[in-house]
């Protein structure tokens, strides 16, 4: 019940500013969509991590029209792919893992910068996102050279859930945050300079 009234509480006010727009065009309803899958996924009593694809399919098809979410997309699918990397967990799959979303986030990188051609990340979100790759170094070698995979063994896990969470904390703060303070209310494709 507490976890409902809080998701509930969460997606108000998106619903609110989607009944009251003026406008009816496929982005206005797409970012609400994004939003409470986010508040969802944020929120729910029993979320399994596949949940993550509810809130990246509708973004990536978002972005591909708008520039102003290729950045927003490009962040929550580099913490939403790697937080699926643990569901393939023997040692045979890490190469074939660790291929799949590297190719993955280096063929949205690439198709953002040719759709859109600007720098698709803030200067702190890509540091936060360099941050990842210290956790398949830390799993796949550190733990085993000081022996913690013995006495830690669910540290990996761990460290795998609390950096992506974070990531995906900050994405739904500051896609919430846009699309409330977004006065435009309409279609328009807008571009965003990253610093």
């Amino acid at each position: 019940a507490m976890t409902f009234i809080i998701l509930l509480v969460a997606i108000i006010p998106c619903c609110i500013k989607l009944m009251l727009s003026k406008t009816d065009t496929p982005r206005n309803f797409m970012k609400p969509l994004i939003i409470c899958a986010a508040s969802s996924f944020m929120f729910g009593w029993h979320v399994h991590e596949k949940a993550i694809l509810m809130i990246l399919i509708p973004l990536q098809v978002l972005t591909f029209h708008y520039k102003s979410e290729a950045g927003s997309s490009l962040f929550v699918s580099i913490f939403g792919l790697y937080s699926l990397t643990p569901l393939l967990f023997t040692n045979e799959l890490i190469l074939i893992k660790l291929s799949l979303f590297v190719a993955y986030i280096a063929f949205n990188i690439f198709a953002f910068r040719t759709i859109h051609g600007y720098r698709l990340l803030y200067v702190h979100e890509r540091l936060y996102s360099l941050g990842i790759i210290f956790l398949p170094l830390y799993e796949n070698f550190i733990q085993h050279l000081f022996k913690l995979d013995e006495k830690l063994p669910f540290l990996p896990l761990m460290l795998t859930s609390v950096y992506c969470s974070l990531g995906m904390i900050y994405f739904w703060f500051k896609f919430y945050g846009e699309f409330l303070l977004d006065s435009t209310d309409g279609d328009t494709k807008k571009k965003h300079k990253k610093k």
